[in-house]
C-alpha cells in the first residue's frame, strides 16, 4: 500500500482524521513523481463519488488532467459501497472513497495495489434555524454528547457517502454505541438527498459534508427562507478525507493500471494540488488538497 506525504501542520489535522474514521487507514509515504502519460493507455475509467460529480469537481479534474497528458476520462459517479463493488469486479480502473474502513478491507483482499489520500472537504453539524436547542457548537464531541443527553432530535443518513461511518466513530469516542435505537435517532431513507429535507421535517439536527449543505441550500431561491442553519464548521473530526484506490493487475489484468498511477501520481502533483485547490462551487471551496503546493 502507497501514501503521499503533506505538510506538517495538514498531515497532523489528515492524521487526526485517520484515526478517527478509520484505526487501520493506510501510512503517508512520499508520493512519486508523475508518471509519463506517454506510456499508459490513452483512455481511463474512474468512479467517484456523488459529491464530486455533482458539484463539478469530476469534471473540473478531466477538464485539467486532459490538457495536460491528452487522455480521456470517463467518469461512473455511484455510492460507496457500489465503487468498491466495480472495483472488485474491474469495472473501473481505479475509484474515489471517503471510508477508510471499507478501503483497508477493500486493500486486504488484495483488490488494489495504490492507494493514495489527495483531498478533503469537511462535515458540518446543522440544525433548526435559530439552534433551538442550545445545542454548543465548540466541537463535534461537545454538540452530538449534549444532544443524546438531552434527547435533542437527530436525524442521520445511509446514503453510502461515508457520513453515517464518520458519525459512528464519534458516538463510539462518546461511549454511545447504541444511540440508533433510541427514539430521538432519526434514520433518513437510503436514497441520496434525503437527509436534510428529513431534519427540516422533524426539526432535527444533523450531520452532513459540505456539499450536501450547499446543494440544500441552494434548493432555496430565497436565502432567507432556509430553515436550516450551520451549527459547526470546522475543527476536530470535521474533516472529511477523499482517498483514491487502483485496481490489482493481478486481480484486473485489463486494467489500465499505469494511466491510474499516472493519474494519481498528477493529482498529488503541484499542478494537480493546485487544481483542486482552485475549483470552486458558486464561489465557496468545497474540497481542500491535501498538500499545501509550493
Amino acid at each position: 500500500m502507497t501514501g503521499n506525504r503533506a505538510s506538517r501542520p495538514l498531515m497532523a489535522a489528515m492524521l487526526l482524521f485517520c484515526l478517527i474514521a478509520a484505526p487501520a487507514a493506510h501510512p503517508a509515504s512520499a508520493a512519486e513523481p508523475p508518471a509519463d502519460p506517454g506510456n499508459v493507455r490513452r483512455d481511463l475509467k474512474l468512479g467517484s463519488t456523488h459529491s464530486m460529480a455533482d458539484s463539478g469537481l469530476a469534471a473540473f479534474l478531466t477538464q485539467a488532467y486532459q490538457a495536460a497528458t491528452g487522455v480521456t476520462v470517463r467518469w461512473q459517479a455511484q455510492a460507496q459501497p457500489d465503487l468498491m463493488h466495480a472495483g472488485a469486479e474491474c469495472a473501473v480502473d481505479a475509484f474515489f472513497s471517503t471510508i477508510p474502513e471499507l478501503e483497508f478491507t477493500f486493500m486486504q483482499n488484495k483488490y488494489g495495489e495504490q492507494w493514495l489520500t489527495t483531498m478533503y472537504s469537511n462535515f458540518i453539524l446543522v440544525g433548526p434555524k435559530g439552534n433551538p436547542a442550545k445545542v454548543p457548537s465548540r466541537t463535534l464531541l461537545e454538540s452530538l454528547h449534549f444532544i443524546a443527553v438531552n434527547k435533542v432530535p437527530f436525524a442521520s443518513s445511509r446514503d453510502g457517502t461515508g457520513n453515517r461511518e464518520a458519525e459512528n466513530y464519534i458516538w463510539n469516542v462518546l461511549k454511545m454505541p447504541e444511540v440508533a435505537l433510541e427514539s430521538w435517532y432519526i434514520t433518513a431513507p437510503p436514497q441520496a438527498h434525503t437527509l436534510l429535507p428529513l431534519a427540516e421535517e422533524k426539526k432535527a439536527y444533523a450531520f452532513v459534508d459540505a456539499w450536501a449543505w450547499m446543494r440544500y441550500r441552494d434548493s432555496f431561491q430565497d436565502k432567507g427562507r432556509i430553515p436550516l442553519e450551520a451549527i459547526i464548521l470546522y475543527g476536530p473530526m470535521a474533516l472529511k478525507q477523499y482517498s483514491i484506490i487502483a485496481v490489482s493487475r493481478e486481480h484486473c489484468p485489463n486494467a489500465n493500471a499505469e494511466g491510474a498511477r499516472s493519474f494519481a501520481d498528477w493529482l498529488l502533483s503541484p499542478a494537480g494540488q493546485r487544481t483542486v485547490g482552485s475549483f470552486r462551487y458558486q464561489n465557496v471551496q468545497l474540497f481542500h488538497p491535501l498538500n499545501t503546493p509550493e
